[in-house]
């Protein structure tokens, strides 16, 4: 089985170590969405084809239906995902 490995880019010198679990944590980050809006989210973008296509995002932000169904649970509309810039 080590005969079939590609050998390592000479270039590179990555040292090997062991990685110990008690090491890791996981660093802050904006909260979970609950299943229930992140399925509602994933049945829009079946329907719209892109949630972050600007029509999308225009028929999310009017839509009336989505406010009220998130307003019942308690929830906000999310945020817009970091897009890279067009430059």
């Amino acid at each position: 089985m080590e005969e079939s490995r590609t050998g390592d880019i000479p270039c590179l010198a990555f040292e090997e170590r062991a990685i110990q679990i008690a090491d890791l944590s996981l660093a802050d980050g904006r909260p979970r969405m609950p299943a229930e809006a992140v399925h509602m989210f994933l049945m829009r973008r079946g329907v719209l084809g892109s949630l972050s296509a600007q029509q999308a995002v225009c028929f999310l932000h009017e839509s009336i239906s989505m406010y009220a169904w998130l307003q019942e649970r308690g929830l906000e509309m999310p945020g817009a995902a970091a897009r890279p810039s067009n430059r």
